[in-house]
């Protein structure tokens, strides 16, 4: 036995593990393609231990390695020598688990595709324990809006938003909202009714920009948030709607003046000209 700060390594016998409800993976969905799994650890053993809380005198809960433990425990059942024991890392009774429960939601989600529910339970426990969208998109190395779809609509959507849903926002759009303003969900009603009574939420570009504005998280106010989503998608519709009419001359004009011709440097060329003809137009210049 070795030990290291807070917990101990040890070989443990598999019938003294019960698995907790921190690991993020369906007991089916665990099982799915665990033949390959037997195959190599029967071959080259058990190249990572599982990760274990005391509950009691000689009895464990499982918070890390679900289907490493169930491939043991097959062996074991097939009576292949050597599997009644499993390497274990073992904290101790009373652990607080948060991070080693994070990191198992992380594992899972990094590892082999998770089904549907199992992928929305470990993103939105992930979310719980940060606390911040944009922290989870960190740690699962994936986008925002990404995470924002994993999420379980039922569990993150408060009863007061899904009233909104169907009628004036979609649900993966309630989604975000909550996501981006997590864990202030009262903000995200706000939003919500911010967007509806200004006529804004079936407007897919000022619904973009507000989301932007909430994942930034410099907010004053509703009101305050949705003004600056509508005038930069003001914005970025005048770019769009300059670059598409006269796109060859703005072309042109992005190559003499920036010296490039990618999309952004055209719809910054295209912004440019606007703002010049208002200046000469009206006097600023």
């Amino acid at each position: 036995m070795s030990t290291s700060s807070g917990h101990k390594y040890d070989r443990i016998p598999i019938n003294q593990i019960t698995i907790g409800e921190s690991n993020v993976r369906s007991l089916d969905d665990a099982k799915v393609g665990l033949d390959g799994l037997k195959k190599s650890i029967r071959e080259v053993g058990l190249l990572q231990p599982i990760v274990v809380v005391e509950i009691g005198e000689n009895l464990y809960d499982l918070v890390i390695g679900e289907r490493r433990f169930l491939a043991v425990t097959e062996l074991n059942k097939e009576h292949v020598e050597g599997f009644d024991k499993i390497d274990a890392r073992i904290y101790p009774k009373g652990t607080e688990l948060t991070d080693a429960k994070v990191y198992s939601a992380v594992e899972n989600l990094q590892r082999r595709e998770l089904q549907q529910k199992d992928k929305e339970k470990a993103t939105t426990f992930l979310l719980k324990q940060l606390g911040n969208i944009n922290d989870v998109a960190e740690k699962l190395t994936a986008s925002v809006l990404q995470v924002s779809s994993w999420l379980d609509y039922d569990a993150i959507v408060p009863k007061s938003i899904k009233r909104y849903v169907g009628v004036h926002i979609s649900r993966e759009y309630a989604k975000q909202i909550v996501g981006a303003t997590y864990p202030n969900t009262k903000l995200a009603e706000q939003m919500i009714k911010e967007l509806v009574s200004r006529g804004y939420a079936k407007n897919a570009l000022v619904r973009q920009k507000l989301l932007m504005e909430l994942r930034s998280r410099k907010l004053t106010s509703p009101k305050k948030a949705l003004d600056k989503a509508v005038k930069r998608a003001k914005e970025v519709a005048v770019r769009f709607i300059l670059a598409g009419y006269y796109g060859v001359y703005i072309k042109k004009a992005s190559n003499e003046r920036l010296g490039v011709v990618s999309k952004q440097a055209i719809n910054e060329t295209a912004q440019s000209v606007v703002q010049d003809w208002i200046d000469v137009r009206y006097g600023k210049k």
